[in-house]
C-alpha cells in the first residue's frame, strides 16, 4: 500500500518524530545514518556520515558519538551551527535538521553510552592516532591486540565523546509520483513553534 503524506502539519510532525525514534534502534532504518555538516576551521564546508544514537523530541535534541580528537569537535568550538540531512530511499523522504551542537560534558549520560557500547564499537576509540592523521600505510590505527577478546577496551573511554544537537528547524521533503510535498517547522527562542507548507 502506497503511503500518502497527511494534510495536517501536526500529524506529519508526529510521523517524522516517530521515524527519528525508530532510527535510533532499527539498524535498517533509512534515517539511521544521516550526513552531519559543520563549518570547517578554514570556513569551508565539512560533511560526513554519522550514526543517530539518541533522540529526544520533547527537548528537541539528538545525539551522535565521536572521538573527541576529531575535527568536528574543533569546528563546533568555533561555529556551533550544524545541519544534518537524512534520506530514506525506500520511503522517498528527506529530512534536514539545523541547530546548534555542543559536546556533552563527562557524566552519567556519557558513561552510560560508553558502557552500552559493544566491544566491536569501542575499538575505533583505541586508535593511537587521532582521526584525520596521516599514517605511513593504510590502517585503522587500532592496537595490534585490538581483535583479542581479552583486550581492555576501556582505555577508549578517554576519547569517547557525545555530541548533542539542539535543533531549531526541520525541513521535510517527500518525493511522490503525482507531486512532491514539503514542509518546514521552526522553533523560536521561547520554544514557540511555527509550521508551514513549502513548495518543493
Amino acid at each position: 500500500m502506497t503511503w500518502t503524506p497527511p494534510d495536517d502539519l501536526d500529524v506529519l510532525r508526529s510521523h517524522i518524530a516517530e521515524r527519528l525514534v525508530a532510527a535510533v534502534t532499527d539498524r535498517d532504518a533509512g534515517w539511521r545514518t544521516p550526513t552531519f555538516a559543520t563549518v570547517g576551521v578554514d570556513g569551508g564546508p565539512r560533511a560526513r556520515t554519522v550514526v543517530l544514537r539518541a533522540i529526544d523530541n520533547d527537548r528537541r535534541r539528538l545525539v551522535i558519538y565521536t572521538d573527541r580528537r576529531s575535527a568536528k569537535i574543533r569546528e563546533i568550538g568555533v561555529i556551533d551551527r550544524v545541519a544534518l540531512s537524512f534520506w530514506d530511499s525506500r520511503a522517498n523522504q528527506q529530512l534536514r535538521i539545523t541547530g546548534r551542537a555542543s559536546v556533552v560534558l563527562p557524566g552519567p549520560e556519557v558513561s552510560a553510552a560508553w558502557d552500552a557500547l559493544p566491544v566491536a564499537s569501542r575499538l575505533p576509540y583505541l586508535a593511537e592516532l587521532a582521526p584525520g592523521a596521516h599514517p605511513t600505510r593504510p590502517e585503522a590505527g587500532w592496537p595490534d591486540n585490538a581483535g583479542d577478546p581479552l583486550t581492555d577496551t576501556d582505555a577508549g573511554r578517554a576519547v569517547f565523546a557525545l555530541l548533542a544537537v539542539a535543533w531549531t528547524d526541520w525541513d521535510w521533503l517527500w518525493l511522490g509520483q503525482n507531486g512532491h510535498r514539503r514542509a518546514h517547522w521552526h522553533w523560536g527562542p521561547a520554544d514557540d513553534l511555527r509550521g508551514d507548507w513549502v513548495v518543493p
